[in-house]
């Protein structure tokens, strides 16, 4: 089944492990002014939460088994210099253990981390509940504020977390009995607390796919057979959440597997499967073909990245079994091919994307994992991934 191939795709390529590092730099210049900026209202998400964006740089997570007991830490990654270092600032420190504001422990904190307002965001699981938390952009003064769910185990609560105008919206699906999606809206100082949407239909149920953009929240949700839910996926849908309204309705773009708009909203661009490449106009609903689906090809992830649509062809070389590598392909708002970038892995992932650079993570055999980016500015004519850090299983 489709979404269960998915799901060990996903469990597979999640364990991220990193060598210690004893770089003992830390990331200047990220404070921002008061003004919400591109960096918050459009963090962008790509299956995963781990890429998170400043204004002069990255954050993301990296395991480390090589420390003794096993850690995992906060890392930086600097837009300008590409330099990557633990946040740490505390000087001669070796970020090996708690003591290093960088380290978060194995496993204590679930998966994602997010940027907002010059405070770093995790999850982390507790009495029952998944709780945020704050903490400075090195790591320390870790706050505790509030619980945002129930228990994350194994999958069975996934949350995926957007922050803006001082609120979180927590959108969750839940597949502990039976299935239930929802949006959960609270305030960063707690005093609001309010369901904005939730579905209890088992026949849907949320995917990684979800965007947003000025005025709204995206999500895609699969459509499963009630009466055999082993069944393969009946089709899909698309969720939109107005932030100014608290209103949301479905848009039905037929079988698609990725989708992304453009930055003002008014076109869709969706991979309808088996098919092609569709811009659909959100004023009046016509719908254009752009690109048709190459031979073998029929799932494409997506994201619309300043006059580019992104789409990688992950999904259809693991269904495939071809043994080729991912490809990504850049294609301009007409439909164009502007041109092909060859992967650096069999499981390469292309899971963060903004206007500046994109970040992909594969597989390095028995080595871990190993990441890579591509300046947005380069697109065009660079030459192929730059890889940047590898993780190492252990000595």
């Amino acid at each position: 089944m489709v979404k269960m191939k998915r799901v060990v795709l996903l469990t597979m390529i999640v364990l991220i492990l990193s060598a210690c590092s004893k770089n003992d730099s830390s990331p200047s210049g990220t404070t921002g002014d008061s003004t919400q900026n591109n960096y918050e209202e459009t963090q962008p998400v790509w299956r995963l939460n781990e890429f998170t964006a400043s204004q002069d740089g990255f954050y993301y997570r990296l395991g480390d088994f090589n420390c003794s007991p096993s850690v995992e830490k906060i890392y930086y990654f600097d837009k300008e210099t590409h330099e990557q270092y633990p946040v740490c600032s505390k000087p001669e420190c070796q970020h090996n253990d708690e003591s290093c504001t960088a380290v978060l422990g194995w496993t204590e904190y679930r998966g994602g981390i997010w940027y907002y307002a010059d405070k770093l965001y995790l999850v982390k699981n507790s009495g029952g509940y998944t709780w945020l938390y704050r903490m400075d952009t090195d790591g320390s003064n870790r706050e505790k504020l509030f619980e945002i769910g129930d228990w994350d185990y194994g999958g069975a609560n996934t949350y995926y977390l957007y922050f803006r105008d001082d609120n979180v919206y927590i959108i969750c699906t839940h597949i502990e009995n039976g299935q239930n999606t929802f949006i959960r809206k609270r305030s960063l100082d707690g005093k609001v607390d309010e369901m904005v949407y939730e579905n209890m239909d088992e026949a849907y149920m949320l995917e990684e796919e979800l965007q947003w953009y000025s005025s709204g929240l995206y999500m895609k949700e699969y459509i499963y057979n009630t009466e055999n839910m082993e069944d393969s996926t009946q089709g899909t849908r698309l969720v939109a959440y107005d932030f100014d309204t608290n209103k949301t309705e479905y848009i039905d773009l037929g079988n698609f597997s990725g989708y992304c708009f453009s930055k003002d909203e008014r076109y869709c661009y969706f991979y309808r499967i088996n098919d092609g490449l569709y811009r659909r106009d959100m004023k009046d609903g016509k719908e254009k073909k752009l690109y048709e689906s190459p031979e073998g090809y029929n799932l494409f992830d997506m994201r619309c990245i300043g006059n580019y649509i992104i789409m990688t062809d992950l999904l259809s070389v693991i269904h495939s079994d071809s043994g080729k590598m991912p490809s990504v392909y850049v294609i301009d708002n007409d439909g164009n091919l502007v041109r092909q970038i060859n992967g650096f892995s069999r499981y390469d992932n292309l899971f963060f994307g903004n206007e500046e650079y994109i970040f992909a993570r594969g597989l390095a055999g028995d080595r871990g994992m190993i990441y890579a980016y591509i300046p947005m500015a380069d697109i065009e004519t660079v030459d192929g991934w730059t890889l940047f850090q590898m993780s190492i299983m252990g000595q």
